[in-house]
């Protein structure tokens, strides 16, 4: 699954809406002075794929957005995911999508929850499950986030290299999980390593 672009809807249906494009397979460089945006990014992204809060600073950015989005590409399908602003409507409404080519609708409106958000994610790492262990459960979503949007206090921390990395059950996460998300291109070595795993 790779980003494709992060969308902002207006509050103000006067202004337009904001996209973000990014261009798979590539790094992608973020560059700008301090106090433009360049933080809310991640932020904005982290919160499309479940976060509970939206950690973008009280400011422009959240005073005019009514909706944040990211649309995703994987192996066959796209995917685009939404969330209101919660500063004017529930954290617990999402919208969520699929299909082969995705365009931005007008202004998005709720087809399902937060937890069902998190459900259909979870749904597309049937390829990285590894067998749930008491007290740690089955990699999600959230535990693949972790592994790849670092927040800016962790990233100027230097003795946190993840979050809740001291965790006994993160430990064991990210120890089953980032060996198979490292192979996703090699399926076949991925299937034969799956048992000898952890």
């Amino acid at each position: 699954m790779q980003l494709l672009e992060l969308i902002i809807w207006p509050r103000d249906p006067v202004h337009r809406l904001r996209r973000l494009r990014f261009t798979p397979g590539k790094i992608n460089l973020i560059a700008g002075a301090p106090s433009t945006g360049k933080s809310s990014v991640w932020s904005i992204l982290d919160f499309c794929l479940g976060s509970s809060a939206l950690r973008v600073p009280v400011g422009a950015t959240r005073a005019h957005a009514s909706w944040f989005g990211a649309r995703f590409v994987g192996n066959t399908n796209q995917m685009l995911l939404a969330r209101p602003n919660p500063d004017f409507a529930s954290e617990t409404e999402a919208f969520v999508i699929e299909g082969p080519e995705l365009e931005p609708p007008d202004s998005p409106s709720s087809n399902c929850d937060v937890k069902a958000l998190k459900a259909f994610l979870n749904s597309r790492l049937t390829a990285f499950q590894i067998p749930k262990k008491k007290g740690w459960g089955r990699v999600s979503c959230r535990d693949v986030t972790a592994l790849n949007i670092r927040a800016q206090y962790l990233l100027s921390n230097p003795s946190a290299v993840l979050f809740d990395e001291r965790k006994t059950s993160s430990i064991h996460k990210i120890r089953a999980a980032l060996p198979r998300l490292t192979q996703e291109d090699r399926p076949a070595e991925l299937s034969a390593n799956r048992s000898a795993l952890v």
